[in-house]
């Protein structure tokens, strides 16, 4: 299989699944939360949820364009992505209506998942406390947008985009480490590989 070169990349693309990582970091950097936890405990934190971080802003960002596809703030778009892939996020979302206190919600919940196996037990109990605050406050605002009547399974169906997302996140690892082994990137950014 021939190699991509990156000089054949037109200059005015950027490079998105490497700078969504990086504000995925940034991001998380900002929780209160983070900050309490060591360092190695927030790489390990990082590695486990950057993935599912970066599909929903991209699925996000896209939604709120009225696109069904991929679509990067450059309105560049990957040609790559199985659809099913880009539909697997969007597609609720799209039927969901989600707003942006939901979406900023749900990604809150994404880092504060406890079953990151390689984080200590200190910070494992750090992110369920936040989880549960977290969570009482998506189920509040489902409930004062939806009433008591749509409130509650809204809720639930939010909860459930996290499900979708380490599922895709799961195979977007399987891509990318494919990419490397069949030596198909252009460039080879450690922080990918974690």
């Amino acid at each position: 299989m021939p190699r991509l070169h990156i000089d054949r990349i037109p200059n005015f693309c950027k490079f998105w699944i490497y700078a969504d990582h990086v504000y995925a970091i940034e991001w998380a950097k900002t929780l209160e939360f983070f900050r309490l936890l060591e360092l190695g405990d927030q790489r390990e934190l990082i590695c486990f949820s950057a993935w599912q971080i970066m599909n929903l802003n991209h699925s996000y960002f896209s939604y709120s364009k009225g696109s069904d596809k991929i679509l990067f703030p450059d309105l560049t778009f990957t040609v790559w992505t199985p659809t099913e892939a880009a539909r697997d996020i969007i597609t609720p979302l799209i039927r969901l209506q989600m707003d942006r206190t939901e979406y900023l919600l749900i990604k809150a919940l994404i880092i504060c998942n406890p079953s990151c196996d390689a984080a200590s037990v200190r910070t494992r109990e750090i992110l369920q406390k936040e989880r549960i605050i977290i969570s009482k406050v998506l189920f509040n605002h489902c409930m004062k947008s939806h009433g008591k009547a749509l409130g509650p399974n809204r809720f639930v169906e939010i909860l459930a985009l996290e499900g979708i997302l380490m599922h895709q996140a799961q195979r977007t690892k399987q891509l990318q480490a494919l990419m490397t082994v069949l030596n198909l990137r252009s460039i080879n950014p450690k922080l990918m590989d974690e």
